[in-house]
């Protein structure tokens, strides 16, 4: 799933919270943009990621750019197997 961090017009704030069950690992990568560490949370039933942004410049409309040129916040879940959780690799 892809997030955007730039829009047509500049932002004060942008918050993105993504809810995980604990039976799923959780990736996310930056496109454009400095990386940053999430504010985490666990609960019995999953893991809360936070990240916070302030003063967001707009995204120059670039007829010609390509769609990857924009900066977003990159993430994918992965349900994690029996198999996987035991440790067998397979």
């Amino acid at each position: 799933m892809e997030f955007p961090l730039a829009g047509p017009v500049p932002q004060a704030g942008l918050r993105i919270e993504i809810r995980v069950s604990n039976d799923s690992a959780f990736h996310y990568a930056f496109n454009r943009a400095a990386s940053m560490d999430p504010k985490t949370s666990q609960t019995g039933y999953g893991n809360t990621f936070v990240w916070e942004f302030e003063n967001l410049p707009a995204l120059a409309d670039e007829l010609l750019a390509p769609r990857s040129a924009s900066r977003s916040c990159l993430s994918r879940r992965f349900p994690i197997g029996n198999r996987l959780r035991a440790g067998t690799g397979a």
